[in-house]
């Protein structure tokens, strides 16, 4: 069975430029949004509970993504403040 679980990346003042979250292995990253005033993933998580380190990039509105990460894959745009702060995810994977 599966289920959908809540990670909490951080407000905008904790948030870095990467950030690792212990993730099972099987977790799909469904989306991402504001949640009182913090940046939240939602996975979808099967039955293993193996964790994994799972690196997400966070990027401000023209910042260049560094040549490295060009298999980034995008999962959404945040923005804080009514807009005054404005970030996007993109998920790097699992940290070999």
């Amino acid at each position: 069975m599966k289920t959908v679980h809540k990670f909490v990346l951080g407000s905008p003042g904790d948030l870095r430029p990467r950030t690792t979250l212990q993730m099972p292995t099987d977790a799909k990253i469904l989306s991402a949004q504001v949640q009182d005033g913090k940046a939240v993933l939602w996975a979808l998580v099967g039955t293993r509970w193996w964790k994994a380190e799972r690196q997400i990039l966070a990027l401000v509105t023209g910042e260049k993504l560094p040549v490295m990460e060009d298999d980034a894959v995008f999962i959404s745009t945040l923005q804080f403040a009514d807009g005054a702060f404005v970030i996007h995810l993109f998920d790097l994977g699992e940290t070999p």
